[in-house]
């Protein structure tokens, strides 16, 4: 797969100019809740976003081309796609962008679904797109509607990592008690040759731990889908599983259970400030401590 950095770039900005692509002036605001670190970043361009299965942009959303007869991906512009991944995925410009650019990497089969598992396909586009892009990124995962989905055609989001918040991961000294939700990670050996099989084989065994906690924490026996969301980066890939997607008014996906809050609007971040940041990801996610209320007490500073 060939990737021209400045190409994209041009191609964004193009887009962006053009309105096929929402970007625009964002406010970024750093927040400490106890031991972890929030980035929110205020992006009025995207109030015109879907945030829900169903939800469309505008009434005309119906006439829009698609990638594919089963997609709710609107196919808006020939030159958001960049590439096609082996013979099974798209790498396209996400039209709804927090920063220049972002991605999307979607089934070529349009009638995959947002809740179903990631299979060794999936693990192994990611992780070319990955290996090609000049800069540090990660790939996200949401399962379902309450991890944060908004569109049913299977896709990932390839986001950049931010210069100001180190992903938890990657903290040193940060304990799990630290973190308000259960998490499931495995550190990632890029040095061998079967990486696709690898990760698979990580990826499933994570799974299995994550809906093993969800089942406790919910109750649960059976299920159509297990509501979950999946980061990927170099080093290490996790699984969080997903109670439901918003508390109080707060809604994140698998960037906002990173810490890395995408809103619309100031009112959204009061809502998050009123309801204690931490003990959002531990409604939304399950709690480090099931069946306690570890995080009533949020001890925020800016």
């Amino acid at each position: 797969m060939l990737f021209d950095k400045e190409q994209i770039l041009a191609a964004f900005d193009d887009s962006v100019a053009r309105q096929i692509v929402l970007y625009g002036p964002e406010t970024v605001t750093h927040m400490r809740d106890n031991a972890f670190q929030f980035e929110f970043r205020v992006c009025p361009a995207l109030a015109s976003k879907p945030s829900t299965i169903g939800a469309t942009e505008n009434s005309g959303f119906d006439k829009v081309p698609k990638y594919g007869p089963g997609s709710d991906l609107a196919d808006a512009d020939p030159k958001l796609i960049v590439s096609q991944i082996h013979d099974t995925h798209l790498l396209v410009m996400n039209r709804f962008a927090v920063f220049r650019p972002q991605y999307l990497i979607i089934t070529l089969d349009s009638f995959r679904r947002q809740t179903e598992d990631l299979d060794r396909t999936d693990l192994a586009a990611a992780w070319a797109v990955m290996r090609t892009l000049p800069d540090e990124h990660f790939v996200m995962f949401n399962c379902g509607n309450e991890a944060g989905c908004s569109r049913l055609h299977k896709h990932m989001q390839v986001i950049p990592c931010s210069e100001d918040l180190t992903l938890f991961p990657d903290r040193d000294g940060l304990e799990p008690a630290d973190v308000p939700f259960k998490y499931f990670v495995r550190r990632i050996d890029s040095s061998t040759h079967a990486l696709a099989d690898q990760l698979y084989a990580m990826y499933h065994s994570l799974h299995r731990e994550a809906l093993q906690a969800w089942q406790a924490c919910t109750g649960a026996a059976t299920l159509t889908y297990f509501p979950h969301n999946v980061m990927l980066t170099k080093r290490w890939i996790m699984v969080v599983p997903r109670r439901r997607v918003a508390v109080a008014g707060a809604s994140a996906n698998a960037a906002g259970m990173m810490g890395m809050v995408w809103l619309t609007n100031p009112q959204q971040l009061d809502k998050w400030k009123e309801y204690g940041p931490a003990r959002v990801l531990e409604e939304l996610g399950v709690p480090s401590r099931c069946g306690q209320n570890a995080w009533n007490t949020s001890t925020c500073s800016i």
